[in-house]
């Protein structure tokens, strides 16, 4: 029988992080999601390891 579902992954995202924003940059957030044709997961996971790329380039 063929396994069924999505494959699984490597590195799953079993940790979950509630924030807490302003109404204003919820809209944002969605709207550049919807522009992008990302999730709102994907946009700050890529905001966030931007981020951290800039920092490690700032440390040499």
């Amino acid at each position: 029988m063929a396994n069924r579902g999505r494959p699984v992954s490597d590195n799953p995202r079993s940790v979950k992080v509630d924030i807490r924003m302003t109404e204003e940059e919820k809209s944002m957030l969605d709207a550049y999601a919807n522009e992008h044709n990302l999730t709102k997961t994907q946009v700050l996971v890529k905001a966030f390891n931007e981020m951290m790329k800039r920092e490690s380039r700032k440390r040499k």
